[in-house]
C-alpha cells in the first residue's frame, strides 16, 4: 500500500523497564498528529515474555488512546489484558495490518464504485434542475411578462 505512510516507535516488550517503554511509546503516538491507528505488536513468546502486557500500567494506557489501538500481541492463541481494551484484536502483527490496509484493488474497485455513484446523483441532480429550469422557462409570467404587468395596473387601477 504505496499512499500509506509507517512509524515505527521502537520500544521494549519484554524485560526491565519494558512496562514503562510501551507506556511512554503509547502515549507518544496517541500524542502524534495524522496518526489513524496504532498497533501494538510483538511476536509470540511465553506467557512470561508477553506479560508486559498484562500489567496495569499498560492496560491502562491503551484504553486511555484516543487513537484506535489494535493489539497484536504473540500468536493467535495467546491473549492478554491488552487484547480486552484495544479496540480491535488482531492475532499476530501481520494479521494486524492485513485487518488495517485495504488490498489495493479492493480499495480502487470501491473508488471507482463511488466515483460512478457520484457522477450518477450529480447528473440526476443537474438532470431535475434543469427541468425545473425549463418549466419556469414556459411559465406565462416569463413568456409574457407585459401581460402580467398590465394585469397588475388594472388591478392598482380598479383599486
Amino acid at each position: 500500500m504505496p499512499c500509506v505512510n509507517l512509524l515505527v516507535v521502537p520500544t521494549l516488550m519484554q524485560g526491565d523497564g519494558a512496562e514503562s517503554s510501551v507506556v511512554q511509546s503509547l502515549q507518544l503516538a496517541d500524542a502524534m498528529p495524522n496518526i489513524d491507528v496504532i498497533v501494538v505488536g510483538r511476536g509470540g513468546g511465553s506467557i512470561e515474555d508477553l506479560w508486559t502486557f498484562n500489567t496495569e500500567a499498560v492496560v491502562r494506557a491503551i484504553a486511555a488512546c484516543n487513537t484506535p489501538v489494535v493489539s497484536a500481541i504473540g500468536h493467535e492463541t495467546d491473549y492478554t489484558l491488552a487484547d480486552m481494551v484495544a479496540d480491535l484484536r488482531a492475532p499476530t502483527p501481520s494479521a494486524a495490518m492485513e485487518l488495517i490496509l485495504q488490498n489495493k484493488e479492493d480499495m480502487l474497485r470501491c473508488v471507482q464504485m463511488l466515483r460512478a455513484k457520484l457522477v450518477e446523483l450529480t447528473s440526476g441532480y443537474i438532470e431535475r434542475k434543469q427541468d425545473g429550469l425549463d418549466a419556469l422557462r414556459g411559465a406565462r409570467c416569463m413568456r409574457f411578462p407585459h401581460e402580467m404587468l398590465a394585469d397588475r395596473f388594472q388591478s392598482l387601477d380598479i383599486l
